[in-house]
């Protein structure tokens, strides 16, 4: 087995990301997803741990390096005599601990060795024959996508089958028809061809067409222009034909510590290939109000709008909402009007976005100001949510050990703040 580390965004029993970090895969039997969008992962020694991070994430987030080791078998429909949850998903089972893979009356019975305490074993719809490939090809370096398509009249083309080596199915992708003859093949959030070559095979019973089929450079999708004799595009010519997609790696894999986009990445979300990104500037040198007592903010709640993502949206709340009385300038404006290399869209970080600072950036020192020795441990920073009143706003303080904490406190208390912004790679 080789030693890959997989990286995860654990979370505790609160909701609360509380200690990222890298999983040897040999120490994972596998992963599956809960709560709709997070991934639980079960440990060769019987443990659970849930990551805020998605299964797609997973299969096509880091697809230049394959899935190595996993292997999907679907949404099972029994773990071993019980049935499979409906609100548990999609499984991906460490292949390296399949002891036995049987085929019976079109299911397919997955059997593990692992964990050791309680070996598990799945049922699932998925073939014997489709989980045995896939389980060969996922450590190739690069991405593959292999389609069967049929178009007729003047309808959008019918993808027939998927193969890949990035955990596509059928319903991941979809074909539209633009124009006579001109035809658009879309995969996922997630999927992205770098220095993709597109072929594909002469179409059935056809009189000698000429098909073209492309992928512009990072999309999500390829371009089929099919033409008949005389040179001109023409519906119907594509019958069961084979197109197969290659792309190579990714150069420069963005990942949490790289100092990228402005300033240092401490979230990535690999299924939309978003990278979070906090302001390397010195939040000791000023201190700001969250806003004047008593100013009701609507839309940013701590209970509703705490993820990293609502970042934008809770800082355009409270700018807009206005400063209040007696307030300079709110951590949410120094934010807005901050200009740092280069960029100028930075915001003011939610709760769980400082969470993931203190932990993925500054307790590891990675930045020249976002670092143990420049902030002490227990400084407070303001965050952009607060909590459902017009009093109090949330606050984090930086403590060692991923010991992180969130709190109240009044509005107009003077405190550090940090700014962060998104990227799209």
């Amino acid at each position: 087995m080789s030693a890959k580390l997989i990286y995860f965004n654990f979370i505790g029993a609160n909701g609360v990301n509380d200690s990222p970090c890298a999983i040897n895969a040999s120490q994972i039997v596998y992963m599956y997803t809960t709560q709709t969008n997070k991934t639980a992962v079960v440990f060769t020694n019987g443990n659970l741990r849930v990551s805020s991070d998605t299964i797609k994430s997973f299969k096509s987030g880091r697809f230049s390096q394959g899935l190595g080791e996993f292997v999907s078998i679907g949404i099972p429909t029994k773990t071993g005599s019980s049935a499979w949850p409906s609100d548990n998903g999609e499984v991906l089972v460490n292949s390296s601990y399949i002891s036995q893979l049987t085929a019976s009356d079109n299911l397919a019975l997955v059997v593990m060795n692992q964990p050791a305490s309680a070996p598990v074993s799945f049922t699932t719809a998925k073939s014997q024959s489709s989980i045995i490939v896939e389980s060969r090809s996922n450590d190739s370096p690069f991405s593959f996508i292999n389609l069967e398509i049929t178009q007729s009249g003047a309808t959008d083309p019918v993808i027939n089958k998927v193969y890949s080596n990035v955990g596509l199915s059928l319903l991941d992708v979809t074909g539209t028809r633009s124009n006579t003859g001109t035809y658009d093949i879309a995969f996922p959030t997630g999927v992205v061809l770098n220095n993709a070559s597109v072929f594909a095979s002469a179409p059935t019973g056809s009189p000698i067409p000429i098909i073209k089929a492309t992928a512009a450079e990072s999309s999500s999708s390829i371009q089929i222009v099919t033409q008949g004799t005389g040179f001109t595009n023409a519906d119907g010519i594509l019958t069961n034909t084979k197109i197969n997609v290659l792309s190579w790696p990714t150069e420069g894999l963005i990942d949490v510590g790289s100092l990228a986009f402005g300033g240092i990445v401490f979230k990535v979300d690999y299924s939309t290939r978003t990278a979070y990104v906090v302001a390397d500037v010195d939040p000791m040198a000023s201190t700001y109000a969250f806003a004047a007592a008593s100013l009701a903010v609507t839309g940013i709640s701590v209970n509703t709008s705490a993820n990293a993502s609502f970042s934008d949206s809770n800082t355009a709340a409270i700018i807009s909402t206005g400063l209040g009385a007696g307030v300079a300038t709110p951590a949410a404006t120094w934010a807005d009007g901050l200009t740092e290399s280069g960029f100028d869209d930075w915001v003011l970080p939610t709760r769980d976005a400082l969470l993931d600072i203190a932990n993925n950036v500054w307790q590891l020192n990675i930045g020249t100001f976002i670092n143990t020795t420049n902030i002490p441990t227990t400084t407070y920073f303001w965050s952009s949510n607060d909590v459902g009143t017009a009093a109090s706003g949330v606050r984090v303080q930086f403590l060692a050990n991923n010991l992180s904490v969130a709190s109240n406190a009044s509005k107009p208390n003077p405190l550090r703040a940090l700014a962060i912004r998104t990227h799209q790679y």
